[in-house]
Protein backbone atom coordinates (compact mmCIF):
# COMPACT_ATOMS: atom_id res chain seq x y z
CA UNK A 1 0.00 0.00 0.00
CA UNK A 2 1.59 3.36 -1.22
CA UNK A 3 2.15 6.31 1.08
CA UNK A 4 -0.62 8.46 0.43
CA UNK A 5 1.82 11.66 1.08
CA UNK A 6 4.55 10.70 -1.52
CA UNK A 7 4.78 13.29 -4.46
CA UNK A 8 5.15 11.79 -7.68
CA UNK A 9 8.56 10.83 -8.93
CA UNK A 10 7.96 12.62 -12.29
CA UNK A 11 7.13 15.76 -11.05
CA UNK A 12 9.65 16.12 -8.57
CA UNK A 13 12.50 15.87 -10.96
CA UNK A 14 11.41 18.71 -12.72
CA UNK A 15 11.52 20.90 -9.79
CA UNK A 16 15.01 20.05 -9.13
CA UNK A 17 16.01 20.19 -12.67
CA UNK A 18 14.80 23.56 -12.79
CA UNK A 19 16.02 24.69 -9.95
CA UNK A 20 19.31 23.34 -10.73
CA UNK A 21 19.04 25.68 -13.74
CA UNK A 22 17.56 28.31 -12.62
CA UNK A 23 21.04 28.52 -10.36
CA UNK A 24 23.11 27.57 -12.59
CA UNK A 25 21.80 30.14 -14.95
CA UNK A 26 22.65 32.63 -11.94
CA UNK A 27 25.97 31.52 -11.75
CA UNK A 28 26.76 32.19 -15.18
CA UNK A 29 25.29 35.66 -15.26
CA UNK A 30 27.29 36.40 -12.39
CA UNK A 31 30.18 35.50 -14.08
CA UNK A 32 29.28 37.30 -17.21
CA UNK A 33 28.77 40.25 -14.79
CA UNK A 34 32.14 40.02 -13.02
CA UNK A 35 33.77 39.20 -16.40
CA UNK A 36 32.23 42.36 -17.72
CA UNK A 37 33.32 44.16 -14.68
CA UNK A 38 37.19 43.09 -14.79
CA UNK A 39 37.33 43.85 -18.49
CA UNK A 40 36.07 47.52 -17.68
CA UNK A 41 38.30 47.69 -14.64
CA UNK A 42 41.41 46.59 -17.12
CA UNK A 43 40.11 48.67 -19.53
CA UNK A 44 39.47 51.58 -17.17
CA UNK A 45 43.19 50.80 -15.46
CA UNK A 46 44.34 50.99 -19.09
CA UNK A 47 42.52 54.45 -19.83
CA UNK A 48 43.92 55.74 -16.69
CA UNK A 49 48.03 54.43 -17.26
CA UNK A 50 47.67 56.08 -20.56
CA UNK A 51 46.49 59.05 -19.21
CA UNK A 52 49.40 59.10 -16.56
CA UNK A 53 51.64 58.57 -19.17
CA UNK A 54 50.00 61.21 -21.96
CA UNK A 55 50.21 64.03 -18.63
CA UNK A 56 53.23 62.89 -17.39
CA UNK A 57 55.27 62.99 -21.25
CA UNK A 58 52.55 66.48 -21.47
CA UNK A 59 54.78 67.62 -17.83
CA UNK A 60 57.79 67.11 -19.01
CA UNK A 61 57.49 68.62 -22.35
CA UNK A 62 56.75 71.42 -20.71
CA UNK A 63 59.36 71.09 -18.23
CA UNK A 64 61.57 70.58 -21.15
CA UNK A 65 60.44 73.93 -23.06
CA UNK A 66 60.20 75.93 -19.69
CA UNK A 67 64.36 74.52 -19.30
CA UNK A 68 64.62 75.91 -22.78
CA UNK A 69 63.34 78.96 -22.19
CA UNK A 70 65.11 79.38 -19.01
CA UNK A 71 68.15 78.76 -20.32
CA UNK A 72 67.68 80.53 -23.67
CA UNK A 73 66.84 83.96 -20.81
CA UNK A 74 70.27 82.53 -18.97
CA UNK A 75 72.28 83.03 -22.00
CA UNK A 76 70.38 86.25 -23.13
CA UNK A 77 71.06 87.84 -19.76
CA UNK A 78 74.87 86.31 -20.06
CA UNK A 79 75.54 88.22 -23.21
CA UNK A 80 73.56 91.23 -22.03
CA UNK A 81 75.83 91.09 -19.24
CA UNK A 82 78.82 90.62 -20.33
CA UNK A 83 78.32 93.18 -23.35
CA UNK A 84 77.79 95.58 -20.34
CA UNK A 85 81.02 94.67 -18.81
CA UNK A 86 83.11 94.95 -21.98
CA UNK A 87 81.49 98.05 -22.05
CA UNK A 88 82.32 99.55 -19.15
CA UNK A 89 85.69 97.67 -19.16
CA UNK A 90 86.39 99.30 -22.70
CA UNK A 91 84.90 103.09 -21.68
CA UNK A 92 87.56 102.57 -17.94
CA UNK A 93 89.89 102.19 -20.12
CA UNK A 94 89.04 104.71 -22.90
CA UNK A 95 88.58 107.19 -19.65
CA UNK A 96 91.98 106.33 -18.71
CA UNK A 97 94.54 104.55 -20.83
CA UNK A 98 97.51 106.18 -21.71
CA UNK A 99 97.61 105.54 -25.18
CA UNK A 100 95.78 102.77 -27.87
CA UNK A 101 98.50 100.38 -27.08
CA UNK A 102 97.24 99.62 -23.51
CA UNK A 103 95.40 95.99 -25.02
CA UNK A 104 99.15 95.12 -26.49
CA UNK A 105 100.47 94.29 -22.64
CA UNK A 106 100.10 90.65 -21.55
CA UNK A 107 101.72 88.56 -18.59
CA UNK A 108 101.97 89.36 -15.11
CA UNK A 109 102.94 92.28 -13.25
CA UNK A 110 106.47 93.17 -12.80
CA UNK A 111 108.37 94.77 -10.20
CA UNK A 112 109.68 98.21 -11.80
CA UNK A 113 113.46 98.60 -13.07
CA UNK A 114 115.03 98.70 -16.27
CA UNK A 115 115.43 96.17 -18.02
CA UNK A 116 112.21 94.77 -17.16
CA UNK A 117 109.88 97.57 -18.61
CA UNK A 118 106.36 95.71 -20.10
CA UNK A 119 106.16 98.16 -23.38
CA UNK A 120 108.74 98.28 -26.69
CA UNK A 121 110.52 100.77 -27.59
CA UNK A 122 108.01 102.63 -29.85
CA UNK A 123 105.11 102.01 -28.01
CA UNK A 124 107.02 103.79 -24.90
CA UNK A 125 107.61 106.90 -27.12
CA UNK A 126 104.41 106.88 -27.96
CA UNK A 127 102.68 106.73 -24.36
CA UNK A 128 105.17 109.19 -23.11
CA UNK A 129 104.46 111.91 -25.67
CA UNK A 130 101.33 112.05 -25.36
CA UNK A 131 101.99 112.38 -21.75
CA UNK A 132 103.81 115.37 -22.33
CA UNK A 133 101.54 116.85 -24.89
CA UNK A 134 99.04 116.85 -22.00
CA UNK A 135 101.08 118.61 -19.75
CA UNK A 136 102.29 121.04 -22.36
CA UNK A 137 98.57 122.11 -23.51
CA UNK A 138 97.81 121.95 -19.59
CA UNK A 139 100.85 124.61 -18.73
CA UNK A 140 99.18 126.89 -21.30
CA UNK A 141 102.21 126.95 -24.08
CA UNK A 142 102.00 127.61 -27.74
CA UNK A 143 104.41 124.85 -29.02
CA UNK A 144 106.85 125.19 -31.88
CA UNK A 145 110.45 124.00 -30.57
CA UNK A 146 110.99 120.35 -30.03
CA UNK A 147 114.27 119.14 -30.46
CA UNK A 148 115.29 119.01 -27.16
CA UNK A 149 112.00 117.05 -25.70
CA UNK A 150 112.38 114.48 -29.10
CA UNK A 151 115.62 113.82 -27.59
CA UNK A 152 114.41 113.89 -24.34
CA UNK A 153 111.67 111.14 -24.95
CA UNK A 154 114.12 109.26 -27.05
CA UNK A 155 116.55 108.47 -24.38
CA UNK A 156 114.24 107.91 -22.05
CA UNK A 157 112.48 105.30 -23.93
CA UNK A 158 115.86 103.42 -24.71
CA UNK A 159 117.26 103.69 -20.96
CA UNK A 160 113.38 101.85 -19.46
CA UNK A 161 113.42 99.82 -22.28
CA UNK A 162 117.16 98.44 -22.65
CA UNK A 163 118.48 100.13 -19.21
CA UNK A 164 121.14 101.87 -20.89
CA UNK A 165 123.75 101.99 -23.93
CA UNK A 166 124.93 98.78 -25.28
CA UNK A 167 127.96 97.44 -23.11
CA UNK A 168 127.15 99.40 -20.07
CA UNK A 169 124.34 97.20 -18.40
CA UNK A 170 121.89 97.95 -16.89
CA UNK A 171 121.66 101.34 -14.72
CA UNK A 172 118.15 101.46 -12.58
CA UNK A 173 118.89 105.43 -11.94
CA UNK A 174 118.17 108.33 -14.51
CA UNK A 175 119.32 111.76 -14.75
CA UNK A 176 118.39 114.97 -16.75
CA UNK A 177 121.35 117.54 -17.21
CA UNK A 178 120.90 120.89 -18.66
CA UNK A 179 119.79 124.26 -18.47
CA UNK A 180 116.57 126.08 -17.48
CA UNK A 181 113.71 125.62 -19.93
CA UNK A 182 115.03 122.73 -21.53
CA UNK A 183 111.49 120.34 -20.80
CA UNK A 184 113.93 118.27 -17.56
CA UNK A 185 110.47 118.42 -15.27
CA UNK A 186 108.12 118.21 -18.10
CA UNK A 187 109.84 114.60 -18.98
CA UNK A 188 109.89 113.88 -15.01
CA UNK A 189 106.14 114.74 -14.22
CA UNK A 190 105.70 112.76 -17.85
CA UNK A 191 107.31 109.43 -16.65
CA UNK A 192 106.01 110.00 -13.08
CA UNK A 193 102.32 109.63 -14.77
CA UNK A 194 103.31 106.87 -16.83
CA UNK A 195 104.58 104.75 -14.09
CA UNK A 196 101.38 105.30 -11.73
CA UNK A 197 99.47 104.04 -14.75
CA UNK A 198 101.38 101.22 -15.52
CA UNK A 199 100.80 100.39 -11.13
CA UNK A 200 96.90 101.11 -11.31
CA UNK A 201 96.94 98.55 -14.52
CA UNK A 202 98.80 96.08 -12.87
CA UNK A 203 101.38 96.08 -15.55
CA UNK A 204 103.86 97.28 -12.95
CA UNK A 205 104.14 96.02 -8.81
CA UNK A 206 105.71 97.21 -5.72
CA UNK A 207 108.64 94.64 -4.74
CA UNK A 208 106.86 94.73 -1.14
CA UNK A 209 103.64 96.00 0.26
CA UNK A 210 105.04 98.04 3.24
CA UNK A 211 107.16 99.83 0.53
CA UNK A 212 105.51 103.24 -1.51
CA UNK A 213 105.59 102.28 -5.34
CA UNK A 214 106.06 106.45 -6.69
CA UNK A 215 107.53 109.36 -5.08
CA UNK A 216 108.26 112.88 -6.70
CA UNK A 217 109.92 115.39 -4.70
CA UNK A 218 112.10 117.98 -5.09
CA UNK A 219 116.15 117.99 -3.22
CA UNK A 220 114.98 120.53 -0.90
CA UNK A 221 112.23 118.25 0.12
CA UNK A 222 114.61 115.34 0.51
CA UNK A 223 117.25 117.43 2.89
CA UNK A 224 113.73 119.12 4.74
CA UNK A 225 113.24 114.99 5.26
CA UNK A 226 116.56 114.89 6.69
CA UNK A 227 116.19 117.30 9.13
CA UNK A 228 112.63 116.27 10.22
CA UNK A 229 114.46 113.08 10.76
CA UNK A 230 117.16 114.04 12.93
CA UNK A 231 114.96 115.90 15.19
CA UNK A 232 112.24 113.27 15.03
CA UNK A 233 108.89 115.30 13.28
CA UNK A 234 107.73 112.98 10.71
CA UNK A 235 104.83 115.24 10.40
CA UNK A 236 106.43 117.96 8.98
CA UNK A 237 107.24 116.15 5.40
CA UNK A 238 107.52 113.24 3.83
CA UNK A 239 108.90 110.36 6.17
CA UNK A 240 112.97 109.68 5.41
CA UNK A 241 112.07 106.06 5.30
CA UNK A 242 109.60 106.37 2.60
CA UNK A 243 111.76 108.26 0.61
CA UNK A 244 114.63 105.85 1.14
CA UNK A 245 112.91 102.28 0.11
CA UNK A 246 109.96 103.92 -2.49
CA UNK A 247 110.38 101.68 -5.58
CA UNK A 248 110.32 104.67 -7.70
CA UNK A 249 111.82 108.18 -6.68
CA UNK A 250 111.72 111.31 -8.70
CA UNK A 251 113.83 113.63 -7.33
CA UNK A 252 113.89 117.63 -9.13
CA UNK A 253 116.37 120.23 -8.93
CA UNK A 254 118.99 118.16 -7.43
CA UNK A 255 121.65 120.69 -6.92
CA UNK A 256 119.49 123.53 -5.84
CA UNK A 257 119.44 121.94 -1.51
CA UNK A 258 121.64 122.66 0.90
CA UNK A 259 124.69 120.19 -0.10
CA UNK A 260 125.30 119.65 3.37
CA UNK A 261 124.59 120.42 7.62
CA UNK A 262 125.50 119.89 10.51
CA UNK A 263 123.91 117.66 12.77
CA UNK A 264 123.90 118.99 16.91
CA UNK A 265 126.36 121.51 15.58
CA UNK A 266 129.17 118.33 15.16
CA UNK A 267 128.59 115.86 12.64
CA UNK A 268 128.33 116.76 9.08
CA UNK A 269 125.14 115.57 7.04
CA UNK A 270 124.65 115.16 3.42
CA UNK A 271 121.21 114.41 2.63
CA UNK A 272 121.50 113.35 -1.08
CA UNK A 273 124.30 111.55 -0.21
CA UNK A 274 122.77 109.18 2.47
CA UNK A 275 119.64 109.03 0.22
CA UNK A 276 121.52 107.82 -2.75
CA UNK A 277 124.08 105.46 -0.59
CA UNK A 278 120.74 103.32 0.66
CA UNK A 279 119.06 103.52 -2.22
CA UNK A 280 121.99 101.98 -4.32
CA UNK A 281 122.36 99.20 -2.07
CA UNK A 282 118.56 98.12 -2.80
CA UNK A 283 119.19 98.47 -6.62
CA UNK A 284 116.01 101.23 -6.47
CA UNK A 285 114.73 103.16 -9.61
CA UNK A 286 115.99 107.05 -9.04
CA UNK A 287 114.81 109.97 -11.78
CA UNK A 288 116.79 112.90 -11.30
CA UNK A 289 116.83 116.18 -12.93
CA UNK A 290 119.43 119.28 -12.16
CA UNK A 291 120.99 121.76 -13.63
CA UNK A 292 124.45 121.32 -13.08
CA UNK A 293 127.21 119.34 -14.91
CA UNK A 294 127.48 115.90 -13.93
CA UNK A 295 131.24 115.84 -13.75
CA UNK A 296 130.71 118.25 -10.30
CA UNK A 297 129.29 114.81 -9.11
CA UNK A 298 131.33 112.33 -11.01
CA UNK A 299 135.23 113.67 -11.59
CA UNK A 300 135.23 117.25 -9.93
CA UNK A 301 138.99 117.77 -10.25
CA UNK A 302 141.12 114.71 -10.53
CA UNK A 303 143.40 113.16 -9.43
CA UNK A 304 143.30 114.20 -6.07
CA UNK A 305 146.33 113.72 -3.40
CA UNK A 306 145.94 110.90 -0.70
CA UNK A 307 146.04 113.67 1.31
CA UNK A 308 142.98 115.13 0.17
CA UNK A 309 141.08 112.03 0.10
CA UNK A 310 142.29 111.37 3.86
CA UNK A 311 140.38 114.76 4.82
CA UNK A 312 137.64 114.48 2.68
CA UNK A 313 138.71 117.57 0.75
CA UNK A 314 137.51 116.55 -2.58
CA UNK A 315 135.89 118.91 -5.39
CA UNK A 316 133.01 116.44 -6.14
CA UNK A 317 129.84 117.92 -4.81
CA UNK A 318 128.46 114.64 -2.84
CA UNK A 319 131.96 112.94 -2.21
CA UNK A 320 133.74 109.91 -3.27
CA UNK A 321 131.67 107.42 -2.64
CA UNK A 322 128.61 108.54 -4.24
CA UNK A 323 131.02 109.66 -7.23
CA UNK A 324 132.06 106.09 -7.82
CA UNK A 325 128.61 104.83 -7.49
CA UNK A 326 126.70 107.45 -9.76
CA UNK A 327 129.08 106.40 -12.55
CA UNK A 328 128.01 102.72 -12.10
CA UNK A 329 124.33 103.30 -11.71
CA UNK A 330 123.32 106.46 -13.78
CA UNK A 331 122.39 107.14 -17.36
CA UNK A 332 122.67 110.76 -18.25
CA UNK A 333 120.63 112.71 -20.92
CA UNK A 334 122.53 115.88 -21.53
CA UNK A 335 120.36 118.77 -22.96
CA UNK A 336 122.76 121.91 -21.89
CA UNK A 337 123.61 123.04 -25.00
CA UNK A 338 119.87 123.60 -25.68
CA UNK A 339 118.20 127.68 -25.53
CA UNK A 340 115.76 128.27 -22.65
CA UNK A 341 112.09 128.10 -23.84
CA UNK A 342 110.72 130.67 -21.42
CA UNK A 343 113.86 133.37 -22.77
CA UNK A 344 113.72 133.00 -26.17
CA UNK A 345 109.47 133.09 -26.17
CA UNK A 346 108.93 129.84 -27.39
CA UNK A 347 107.61 126.51 -25.77
CA UNK A 348 107.92 123.13 -26.05
CA UNK A 349 105.94 121.64 -29.24
CA UNK A 350 102.89 119.86 -28.43
CA UNK A 351 101.25 119.31 -31.53
CA UNK A 352 104.21 117.99 -33.41
CA UNK A 353 106.27 115.81 -30.69
CA UNK A 354 106.18 112.53 -32.63
CA UNK A 355 108.42 109.47 -33.02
Amino acid sequence: MKDSHTPPSGSGTDAAHDAVRAVMTAVCEAADTASAGMDRAAEALAMAKASEATAAAENKAEANETEAETNEAEAEASKVAAEASETTVETNEAATAPCPIARRLKGAARIIGPGSWPLSYDDTIDVLSRLVREIIADDGHEPRYTATVQMLLTETARWLTTGAPAGYGLRPWLCYCGLHGNGKTTLLRALGQLLQQMKDRGWLRSRSQRTTFLLKVTAAEVEQARRSAHYEQPDTCRPWEELCTADCLLIDDLGEETITHLRFGRDKICPIAELLTRRYDERLLTVMTTNLNPLIITEGNYPLTSAEVEKDLTPLLYGLRVASRWREMTHHVITACAPDYRLAGMALTAETITR
